[in-house]
C-alpha cells in the first residue's frame, strides 16, 4: 500500500466514523449532559475519547497532505467538540485530565478554522502542567511544549516566538521533535497577527 492509498483509506475511514448514528448519539448526549439536561445517561466517555483520538489523529494526517483538506477540517471540529464536552462534563469520575481535554479541544479548533473558540478555551485552562504518579518519567519538555502551544493559542504570538529563538534544546530529544514545527509556528505568527 503507498501513501496515496493509505490517506484515502484513512479518508474513508474517517468519513464513516462522521457520519455513525452511534458517534452523533454519544456526542449529542455528551454536550447535554455537559448543559444539566437531566436524561438517563447511556454515553460513554471512553468511547467518546477514543473516536476524538482517532478523528484528530488521522484528520492532522489528512491535513498535513492537503491542508485544504474539507474532511480533515470538519473531522477536526468534531473532535474539538468532543473534546471540549469530555473537558466540561460535570460528573464525579476523575479518571480523565479535564484540563488536557480542553488543551486537544483548543488545538483542534484552532487547526479547523475556529481560532476564537480556540482562545476561548486554551483561555480557561491557566498555566496546564501535565503530571504523571510514576516519579521516573520527566515531563518537563512535555510541558514546556504545551505552554508553548498554549501561548499561541491565546494569541501570545510575540513571547511564543522569543521563547522558541532564546530558549536552547538542541540536547533535549523532545525539542528535537518539536524542531521541525518551529517554521510552522513561524508561519503561525504571520497568520495571526
Amino acid at each position: 500500500m503507498n501513501k496515496v492509498e493509505f490517506l484515502k483509506n484513512i479518508g474513508k475511514d474517517v468519513e464513516e466514523l462522521l457520519l455513525s448514528q452511534k458517534l452523533t448519539n454519544h456526542k449529542n448526549q455528551a454536550f447535554a449532559w455537559r448543559l444539566n439536561a437531566h436524561f438517563e445517561r447511556t454515553f460513554d466517555e471512553q468511547y467518546l475519547w477514543t473516536q476524538a483520538l482517532y478523528l484528530s489523529t488521522n484528520c492532522c494526517l489528512l491535513l498535513q497532505d492537503n491542508k485544504y483538506n474539507k474532511l480533515a477540517i470538519r473531522g477536526l471540529s468534531e473532535s474539538g467538540e468532543i473534546y471540549e464536552s469530555l473537558g466540561k462534563l460535570n460528573n464525579n469520575k476523575n479518571e480523565y485530565d479535564k484540563e488536557y481535554f480542553l488543551i486537544l479541544s483548543a488545538l483542534c479548533y484552532d487547526l479547523s478554522g475556529y481560532q476564537a473558540n480556540a482562545y476561548c478555551i486554551a483561555s480557561s485552562v491557566k498555566d496546564f502542567i501535565l503530571t504523571t504518579p510514576d516519579k521516573d518519567i520527566d515531563l518537563s519538555v512535555d510541558n514546556s511544549i504545551i505552554y508553548q502551544i498554549s501561548l499561541i493559542l491565546t494569541k501570545l504570538i510575540p513571547l511564543a516566538k522569543s521563547r522558541l529563538e532564546s530558549e536552547n534544546h538542541i540536547e533535549n530529544l523532545g525539542y528535537n521533535l518539536w524542531e521541525p514545527l518551529k517554521t510552522a509556528v513561524f508561519l503561525a505568527t504571520l497568520h495571526h497577527i
